[in-house]
């Protein structure tokens, strides 16, 4: 779930679902994120860019596992596992009042820190092997890649942005070794 996309007055009916008739344009009862996750994981990226309006109601989630329907006075209960994704310094929002404290309490069980992929060149062979592949499984049209081996890719390929990498190993020519294109130059792998 993309938290970055959703405005605060859309937060609640995303979140955690609304009965008919709780606005407007409510014209029959859907479903939360919350619920459509109870029992398993629900992933929030971009949490960073949270509304400081939503950042309470989210608190309150995830410090008493319940929640309100909205347009309905009954709290219903969760069980849920969250797992947070940002690119923003979390810290630095908080001591700047862009983001509670408590809720970063909450959601910094475990952290993992992925540097930006232009800071790890040698990811993006892998990369590209893995969305060639899947791009295969996906297109049976397309030939099966085996063991791909990776010979040119520019060091600015991805500027950190693995679509940029996935794209063009998904939009393979007509030269069986040519992968695609990355900033406009081909990028070649071997069968």
């Amino acid at each position: 779930m993309n938290l970055g996309g959703i405005s605060s007055t859309l937060f609640d009916s995303e979140m955690f679902g609304h009965v008919k008739g709780a606005f407007t344009d409510a014209r029959q009862d859907r479903t939360g994120r919350f619920a459509l996750s109870d029992g398993g994981t629900i992933f929030l990226d971009e949490i960073g860019d949270l509304a400081p309006s939503c950042q309470v109601k989210l608190l309150r989630v995830l410090q008493d596992r319940t929640y309100e329907v909205l347009g309905s006075s009954k709290t219903r209960s969760v069980d849920v596992r969250v797992i947070s994704a940002t690119n923003r310094n979390l810290l630095e929002l908080v001591e700047s009042g862009a983001f509670r404290e408590d809720l970063l309490y909450r959601l910094n069980l475990i952290v993992l820190h992925l540097p930006p992929l232009r800071q790890r060149p040698e990811d993006i062979p892998l990369l590209v092997r893995h969305f060639a592949l899947g791009a295969d499984r996906v297109d049976e049209s397309q030939p099966r890649l085996r063991d791909r081996r990776f010979f040119r890719c520019p060091s600015d390929a991805a500027r950190g942005r693995p679509e940029r990498i996935e794209r063009p190993a998904r939009a393979r020519h007509h030269d069986p070794r040519r992968i695609g294109t990355v900033d406009d130059r081909p990028v070649y792998g071997a069968l």
